[in-house]
């Protein structure tokens, strides 16, 4: 399964050579921005999930279960920006708009899958105060956010569809999702924390 994220970044780094070389003369500084931006994140998402992971792993004496799952759905994720951006930068009708928000909202549905099998840990899941301080908060919690995530997701990528014509309106709506998933999540851990503990 490691292999997958690996191949992923040497194909990326063939891709920005092949759109570099189509580009000839006229690159832009943007051009080289967009074509190197993203193999250079592949290249430090792997560490930085790596340790993530074995930190979680020491804090909670367990190996977190969706540990290879989560590095090929990032090093994935970010592939496909990165082969949509080329593609369009060389001149291809590629909706960049469009394979932003599918994409974070298959992310979001994959993520929230996960919630609610997370046990209580600083790293991932609904990671609201309220929610850890007490693993019953953490449970209920996780259970509504993943719920919640995955709703949101589908929604997200509705929306894409309908908006498929404006980035902006792609790009507004997904923060505008993300904001309110978040408030929703507090609000319920807050009201679910006072309504077990009555403080």
């Amino acid at each position: 399964m490691r292999v997958i994220p690996i191949f992923l970044l040497m194909l990326a780094f063939l891709i920005s050579g092949i759109t570099l070389f189509n580009l000839g003369e006229q690159r832009a500084a943007a051009d080289w921005i967009a074509v190197c931006l993203f193999p250079l994140l592949m290249i430090t998402v792997y560490p930085v999930n790596y340790l993530l992971f074995k930190a979680y792993q020491s804090l909670t004496d367990t190996r977190f279960e969706f540990e290879s799952l989560a590095q090929i759905v990032m090093s994935v994720f970010i592939f496909v920006i990165h082969l949509a951006i080329s593609l369009h930068i060389i001149g291809f009708n590629v909706n960049v708009g469009l394979v932003i928000g599918i994409l974070f909202g298959s992310f979001m549905m994959i993520v929230g899958y996960a919630f609610p099998k997370t046990k209580p840990n600083v790293l991932f899941g609904a990671r609201t105060i309220w929610a850890l301080k007490d693993d019953e908060v953490w449970r209920l919690t996780n259970h509504f956010a993943g719920k919640l995530t995955v709703y949101i997701g589908a929604a997200l990528i509705l929306c894409t569809l309908i908006f498929a014509n404006s980035f902006a309106l792609i790009i507004s709506t997904l923060l505008f999702l993300l904001i309110i998933l978040t408030i929703i999540i507090e609000i319920f851990s807050y009201k679910t924390y006072k309504k077990l503990y009555r403080e």
